[in-house]
């Protein structure tokens, strides 16, 4: 399902852009070897460029990460203007009845300001232990925590401070902050596609949990580019904005480092005069106020670096003053390039060269057969494959299903195991390597950063599958795993 009330559309060149540069920023991103899987630039309220690498889609909803923050920072500026709590409110005072027999001192002077700044006072993020407590608890597990610095004089990443914000939200409201956003500002944004997990008592999960669409991300930050106002209305006070984007704490001493900036409320501070939303692996975005622009990008990063460079490198600088005289060339090409984005591939371990997916080939992978492996590792028990014309099916610990498609993606969504619930998208390649059969096999977490790769390699009744994956969603996956036909 598509967006509605699409933000409207123009060339670079329009909003005072070369599209040279645009794509000198693609470029970079190209040379440094990490993978983008989306990328839209605003200026002037207008999109200016926009790409999705296949296969990734427009229509597709992406795992946000801690982006969620800054959508959850935002109905709480909303509920401070309806009159339903205050940024000095205590913490305690909404959960009485979950606080600690004898709660600290520095837990009794914790306020909403501080969990809005990551200065609630806990040496580190105890989300750990809030989502690992036995009885679902979240609220009263976080409040069980030792608070061991006075709140506001240190910062620590917290995401159990963020769903903290969200109960709060909920006890006040009497709705869930996604139940609460969905009037307030997913309607009036147009932001019809977007889910949002929970805890296991209900309570919308503040730090993290919502997947959305890139334009959707691009909206909340033209929203706050144009200080909370929407075609004509107020939808969150100016003043808001103004605190969300101003630094409330210190959280380090880097002048050229974008994480040591300043914090505001869920909103990272950077160089330039930037803020940013920022989620793990590579979800941002990033309000330019000097430059009145918008870049929004969703990912599967290694390393954040480079992209953060990138858009210092190029993007930022690229922002005149004026529109640019139209550059049919130079735009023709961006187009062009923007079209084609991609991280399709073919397989990765074949020699140049080599015939790959021939129907002989496919013939020969031992389909209907079970392998059984190692039961010291815990990634793989059983492995199964199923071929049926161009689609190849993996049969994982007898129930967990992955399709794969010999001539493009094939989608599935897993029903067991712990990527339960997942759409999938695979590709599969079978080729020969050294006499022996090869099934590469790709899966890409279509909602989600997460890429992995399997090839597996056939020699008489053994298997041997190396495993790599783009990012480290999934702990403990082994870079081979060797299985054995059963018996």
């Amino acid at each position: 399902m598509s967006e509605s009330n699409q933000l409207p559309r123009c060339t670079p060149e329009e909003q005072g852009i070369s599209s040279a540069d645009v794509e000198a920023f693609l470029d970079a991103v190209e040379a440094s070897g990490q993978e983008l899987h989306s990328f839209m630039l605003l200026r002037g309220g207008k999109v200016t460029a926009e790409g999705w690498w296949h296969p990734y889609t427009p229509d597709c909803l992406h795992q946000m990460f801690s982006v969620s923050k800054s959508f959850n920072a935002t109905a709480i500026g909303i509920a401070v203007e309806e009159g339903l709590l205050s940024v000095d409110d205590k913490v305690l005072s909404f959960f009485p009845e979950k606080a600690p027999s004898d709660p600290s001192e520095n837990l009794q002077a914790m306020r909403v300001h501080d969990l809005l700044a990551m200065g609630t006072g806990h040496d580190t993020d105890v989300t750990g232990p809030m989502i690992q407590c036995e009885d679902g608890d979240w609220v009263k597990a976080f409040l069980a925590q030792p608070v061991q610095h006075k709140p506001g004089t240190h910062f620590a990443y917290n995401s159990g401070a963020s769903h903290m914000l969200s109960a709060i939200l909920q006890k006040v409201a009497g709705v869930t902050l996604y139940d609460y956003l969905q009037t307030r500002l997913f309607q009036p944004l147009g932001i019809t596609s977007a889910t949002w997990d929970a805890c296991p008592q209900g309570v919308t999960v503040g730090g993290y949990g919502l997947r959305t669409t890139t334009e959707a991300i691009a909206k909340l930050g033209q929203l706050y580019l144009q200080d909370g106002v929407w075609n004509g209305r107020q939808l969150v006070p100016a003043e808001w904005i103004r605190q969300s984007s101003m630094k409330q704490i210190d959280n380090g001493s880097d002048p050229d480092n974008d994480w040591h900036q300043g914090y505001g409320y869920q909103f990272w501070l950077c160089r330039y005069n930037v803020y940013r939303a920022a989620g793990m692996f590579g979800q941002y975005i990033f309000v330019m106020p000097e430059q009145n622009a918008v870049v929004a990008i969703t990912s599967g990063l290694q390393d954040e670096k480079p992209i953060l460079d990138a858009v210092w490198e190029h993007l930022l600088p690229a922002m005149k003053d004026q529109p640019l005289q139209p550059a049919q060339a130079a735009y023709s090409s961006l187009a062009a390039r923007l079209r084609s984005l991609s991280l399709d591939q073919g397989p990765v371990s074949a020699d140049a060269g080599v015939p790959v997916n021939q129907p002989d080939d496919v013939k020969s992978i031992p389909a209907g057969q079970t392998y059984h492996f190692d039961g010291e590792q815990g990634f793989m028990k059983t492995f199964e494959i199923q071929v049926d014309g161009s689609v190849i099916t993996l049969i994982k610990d007898e129930n967990e299903r992955y399709a794969f498609g010999l001539d493009d993606w094939e989608e599935s969504r897993v029903d067991a195991g712990v990527m339960k619930g997942e759409c999938t998208l695979g590709r599969a390649f079978v080729y020969r390597q050294a006499g022996r059969s090869v099934l590469e096999l790709n899966f890409r977490f279509i909602e989600t950063p997460m890429s992995l790769r399997m090839v597996c390699r056939f020699e008489g009744r053994e298997l041997q599958a190396a495993i790599s994956q783009n990012v480290g969603l999934q702990h403990g996956v082994p870079e081979t795993v060797n299985g054995r036909l059963a018996e």
